[in-house]
């Protein structure tokens, strides 16, 4: 599992063949893959909306503070803070 992201990929490619990607965090976690349409002509309101309906929707979701927590139950070395 890992956080749940908005994504868009810019295709066709530059002239010098790079493609654009950009992420948006979300504050939802579910398992992957886990994709979904997105329409960049809606608001940000109804984008962050359906993405939560979406991932409601996904058996494996979570809040990403609540799968943070039991990350770090799980791995309490890896979270702890470096002295």
């Amino acid at each position: 599992m890992r956080g749940a992201r908005l994504s868009a990929i810019r295709r066709p490619t530059d002239p010098e063949g790079n493609a654009a990607e950009v992420y948006i965090d979300t504050p939802y976690c579910v398992a992957q893959p886990h994709s979904d349409p997105l329409d960049l002509d809606k608001s940000d309101e109804e984008l962050m909306h359906e993405t939560e309906a979406s991932c409601r929707a996904n058996p494996s979701f979570m809040p990403i503070d609540d799968w943070q927590a039991r990350f770090a139950q799980r791995v309490p070395r890896a979270c702890a803070p470096h002295r």
